[in-house]
């Protein structure tokens, strides 16, 4: 937003008075504004790209949205939801997911959030000849980065026989190791490695983690 509008919107929101284009007349309003950006906001004021107080009029009561990479839970939900609205709109029907489509789907890292995650879905329902969802139906780049044999890898030179059992091995001990040093805080460890309360929650339940049985 150009800092010219920027101010204009501040006047809004201030004195709830606009000046509508080819009118000279003020009008009175009375509107509640709900705002989101995927900018940092407080390096765009650092910068003098945003307003500071624009900014602190907007952010009364701000709503932190974390990536869907970090909501891995919303994922399957979400996927049925589309699945639904888009397969009705084209006359079909699903009753939902195979279990490997959902972990495929799990283990992406959804770089375009959930407009990405409805695109993949809306291609899904376009080529799925069933009523349910399977990998196969779901688009090449979703594989890109695993390896095409990695089911059937055996351990030589440290490589394991199962990578998901390996990563989730691998998780596990990081997500021990903040409860520890956190004294089994949950929302202080989640801090400690870097991802949301809720995924860290969802963490917990996947691996079978029961916080009040951490050694503190």
């Amino acid at each position: 937003m150009p800092l010219a509008l920027q101010a204009k919107i501040l006047r809004a929101l201030q004195e709830r008075v606009i000046e509508p284009v080819g009118d000279p007349r003020e009008r009175k309003v009375d509107v509640r504004v709900i705002a989101a950006t995927n900018k940092n906001l407080l390096d765009a004021v650092a910068n003098k790209e945003f307003r500071e107080d624009l900014y602190y009029r907007l952010n009364v009561f701000p709503i932190p949205l974390p990536a869907l990479r970090e909501r891995v839970e919303d994922i399957a939900p979400l996927a049925r939801h589309f699945a639904n609205t888009l397969g009705a709109a084209a006359g079909k029907r699903f009753s939902g997911f195979s279990a490997e489509a959902l972990q495929a789907m799990a283990n992406y890292s959804w770089p375009g959030n959930i407009r990405e995650l409805q695109n993949c879905v809306e291609r899904a329902t376009i080529v799925a000849s069933g009523s349910v969802i399977e990998e196969d139906d779901l688009p090449a780049y979703l594989f890109a980065s695993r390896p095409a044999d990695a089911g059937v890898l055996i351990e030589n030179n440290g490589v394991p026989a199962d990578l998901e059992a390996a990563l989730a091995q691998v998780e596990r001990s990081y997500i021990l190791a903040a409860l520890q040093q956190s004294n089994g805080v949950q929302a202080a460890a989640a801090q400690l490695i870097g991802i949301s309360e809720r995924s860290f929650w969802y963490r917990l339940k996947k691996l079978g983690i029961h916080v009040d049985k951490i050694v503190r």
